[in-house]
């Protein structure tokens, strides 16, 4: 079998790789003992530790001894090290700092570009944990393959509590290393909720000669794969359809395990076999257990409380150093939320009976049906479960391409095309498999527009036959988990407390309303009536309050007819209203916004004040139905 890399150590010049229960034993009865572990390096290579670094000292000779502190054994074989070529990059996301470390002996990846994509993605993960702070700092050791022999080759991550190590492969593109990286260290780092801030006995006293094993890696992987997957959806990183897909790719991959077998009693005996071969459902099923559990405490909470509260609850209870008792946890959770949990729990995750995911997906209103996918001239369109698969084909000893023996998009069926017809010409440039790649046609056809008119020269069963048309949207008929039209108002409830974030939401609707006020005033600036009316209400309301000569106050009334004329109406100097920040206040279909503003005409500066608009959303579209300003030429923001 292929070693697991991230688990291993790495020695050579220019990098190591110290997991250090590769180097230093266990000693009974002195696990409990602190640790000095002291590093003898070159001086020129630089260092990174999750281990708190004590003393560091170059001797004469010019190496350096660097002496790492551990508080017991466990933190000794938790805190792995790197030394070598490395780049490291530090950046604070919330109250945690993140470091990371990557040596890339292939020279196509920095961690200057791995930084930032890594920011984004924490940024997320942290405002989707809120509160809950369990580390105050987290390691992230990259080593990247060379391109050359005698590479590891076990590729992937392994987390400790707070660091994880990811081995991943030097032939990857910089977009494959972003999505990689994301889809790992998410995971990863979602782990200092637990096993980090809530785990069990076992854990806690792991026995190393005689170890047990805890019944609930369902939530000590399982919830942490879901939050890795459901975060990116609710902070906005991913839509829906990809999320659906990830999810769907689960459940079909879940499938090709034990879906009877116990998930606590694989859990607790996972280095023996029936239940080794099994553990990998810890990412598929256990993530999906953990859906399960989120859509039904949503639904019993009506959306107050969901699986990342569940954890919080047991974080505050337990936390990094108080570990619960394996026997009672799933009594305990029952006691935190509700008996239909518990019921949850013990028929699917301690039973052995199989999830009904269809009867789950019918709460929030998705189900298991056909759709139409749009996908490409050549190729059915790549997702996130499924590898791009060619519509067509080429024989290796003929050098003919041909349409292969499968389900063809509307397009190529419109056209007339069969499975099995070859290839002779498109749009009178022949075509083999010898000069496909040459020629340019794949990259071309994605160019093409709906109206690119194509002719094709086919030869099926040794008859010529010239087909016309237009390329048109080409679809593929998918079996796919999607939204149902028809779901009710219930369902769709559910459905939103469970993927919308309330506080992206909000952010998303006051970049609405604020595009709509954007608009009305450069709509003003070019003197365009039409764009200035989009942003209104038919017949809204139009009001100024002032200030006159003899120091009355003065309301003075306005249509919207008479302001879109006056701005239609061509005058020589730019109508340029400059607005000086926006405070937006949203209540379901209702706003207020309050902007300050300073008036020119042209260059020449004619008043300033506040505007308040009153907008609603109609029809899907935020609207103004109401404006008020006030107008002064003193105590103004800029003038």
């Amino acid at each position: 079998a292929t070693p697991f890399s991230p688990s291993g150590t790495n020695i050579e010049p220019e990098a190591f790789v110290l997991n250090l229960h590769g180097f230093v034993g266990y000693f009974e009865e002195l696990e409990d003992l602190e640790y000095e572990v002291t590093i003898k390096s070159n001086a020129e290579l630089v260092n990174s530790s999750a281990l708190p670094l004590i003393e560091s000292v170059e001797t004469d000779s010019g190496y350096v001894l660097d002496t790492y502190r551990a508080e017991r054994y466990f933190e000794v074989t938790d805190n792995p090290m790197m030394y070598g070529a490395l780049e490291v990059e530090e950046f604070q996301v919330g109250d945690i700092q993140i470091v990371l470390s990557v040596y890339d002996a292939s020279g196509n990846h920095t961690a200057a570009h791995l930084k930032e994509t890594l920011f984004t993605m924490m940024e997320a993960q942290k405002a989707y944990l809120g509160e809950l702070n369990s580390t105050p700092r987290y390691d992230v050791f990259l080593y990247v393959t060379g391109n050359g022999s005698n590479q590891a080759s076990g590729f992937g991550a392994l987390e400790h509590h707070r660091s994880t190590v990811v081995v991943l492969p030097g032939w990857m593109d910089v977009a494959q290393m972003d999505e990689t990286m994301i889809d790992v260290v998410s995971h990863e780092f979602f782990h200092i909720v637990t096993p980090l801030s809530v785990h069990s006995e076992d854990v806690h006293y792991f026995d190393y000669f005689a170890p047990t094993f805890s019944k609930h890696l369902w939530m000590y992987e399982g919830a942490t794969e879901y939050f890795a997957t459901h975060f990116q959806v609710y902070e906005g990183l991913q839509s829906r359809k990809s999320f659906y897909d990830k999810i769907e790719g689960k459940i079909n991959t879940s499938y090709s395990m034990d879906d009877e077998m116990s998930f606590t009693v694989m859990s607790e005996n996972v280095i023996d076999e029936p239940y080794a071969t099994n553990y990998y459902n810890v990412y598929m099923k256990g993530a999906l257990i953990n859906m399960c559990l989120d859509i039904l405490l949503r639904q019993e909470s009506d959306g107050e409380m969901g699986m990342l509260d569940l954890m919080k609850k047991l974080s505050s209870k337990y936390g990094i150093e108080k570990p619960f008792v394996d026997d009672n946890l799933i009594a305990e959770i029952t006691e935190m939320t509700y008996p239909s949990i518990g019921e949850f729990l013990n028929t699917h995750v301690v039973g052995t009976t199989p999830i009904d995911y269809a009867a789950m997906f019918e709460k929030v209103g998705l189900a298991f049906g056909e759709i139409e996918e749009q996908t490409s001239f050549f190729f059915e369109e790549k997702s996130l479960t499924e590898a791009e698969i060619p519509f067509i084909d080429g024989d290796p000893n003929s050098g003919e391409l041909y349409f292969r023996n499968m389900q063809l998009s509307t397009t190529l069926i419109d056209l007339g095309v069969e499975p099995g017809d070859v290839i002779k010409s498109i749009n009178g440039q022949e075509y083999t498999l010898n000069n496909l790649a040459a020629s340019g046609l794949i990259p071309m056809s994605f160019m093409w527009s709906a109206d690119t008119e194509v002719t094709m020269v086919l030869n099926r069963d040794g008859e010529e036959i010239v087909i016309s048309g237009k390329v048109g949207t080409p679809t593929v008929a998918k079996q796919r988990l999607h939204e149902k039209a028809d779901a009710n108002s219930e369902q769709v409830q559910l459905r939103n407390y469970w993927l919308d974030n309330p506080r992206l939401k909000k952010e998303q609707e006051k970049a609405a309303i604020q595009k709509v006020i954007e608009t009305l005033f450069d709509g003003m600036r070019v003197g365009d009536s039409s764009i200035v009316a989009t942003a209104f209400a038919e017949d809204a309301p139009m009001s100024s309050v002032f200030t006159n000569q003899a120091g009355e106050v003065v309301q003075n009334s306005g249509s919207l007819a008479q302001f879109l004329e006056s701005v239609g109406t061509p005058h020589e100097q730019v109508y340029d209203e400059r607005i000086f920040g926006y405070d937006i206040n949203i209540d379901g279909d209702l706003a207020s916004v309050w902007t300050p503003y300073e008036f020119y005409v042209g260059e020449q500066f004619s008043h300033c004040g506040v505007n308040s608009f009153q907008m609603a959303k109609l029809d899907g579209e935020w609207k103004i139905i109401y404006i008020v300003d006030t107008r002064r030429r003193t105590s103004c923001v800029a003038h």
